[in-house]
């Protein structure tokens, strides 16, 4: 893993979340939090491979670009998912 910072705050949710960003220029690379002990979450934007795999689930679609279609067939929630 390279060099990365992290900023932590609460969630919606009530609970912790860490997000993990490259000191340079401030993306955010990915994010672990409490309510998922063991998983994090990647921003696959900071991906260009055209193809790189898919998401297993999409959460928080009420904040949601409107225009940003999600790939048909994975389950998404409306805020935190499952």
């Amino acid at each position: 893993m390279g060099n990365h910072k992290t900023y932590k705050r609460t969630g919606d949710s009530g609970m912790e979340i860490t997000f993990h960003f490259c000191p340079d220029c401030g993306t955010n690379i990915f994010w672990r939090g409490k309510f998922r002990e063991g998983q994090l979450g990647v921003a696959t934007g900071c991906f260009t491979d055209p193809d790189f795999p898919p998401p297993d689930l999409i959460g928080f679609c009420e904040s949601q670009l409107k225009w940003v279609p999600n790939p048909e067939g994975v389950p998404s929630f409306e805020t935190t998912p499952g």
